[in-house]
């Protein structure tokens, strides 16, 4: 989990594109939760948004009635303290 850090940032950046985890090997596809919540500061998913690759408003759909995090810390806060809990 700790490893996804690359794929967000406080500021605009060229950075991996999270996948889901629902993802066929090989078949990557973009994380729509990601890329609703943390998604916009990465120009890769801007730039595959101009190109028509990535649907902004059909992410807002698919994400519209899920519970997301607010952010990756968030995130990774709570997968940890699962983690101790155990």
């Amino acid at each position: 989990m700790r490893r996804l850090r690359t794929t967000v940032g406080k500021e605009d950046g060229f950075r991996p594109i999270r996948a889901c985890h629902h993802s066929p090997v090989g078949g990557e596809r973009p994380c729509v939760g990601y890329l609703a919540v943390e998604g916009w500061r990465n120009l890769d998913v801007r730039i595959l948004a101009m190109q028509g690759r990535i649907d902004p408003v059909a992410i807002d759909a698919a994400t519209k009635d899920l519970d997301l995090w607010e952010s990756f810390e968030d995130m990774l806060a709570a997968y940890e303290a699962a983690l101790e809990s155990e």
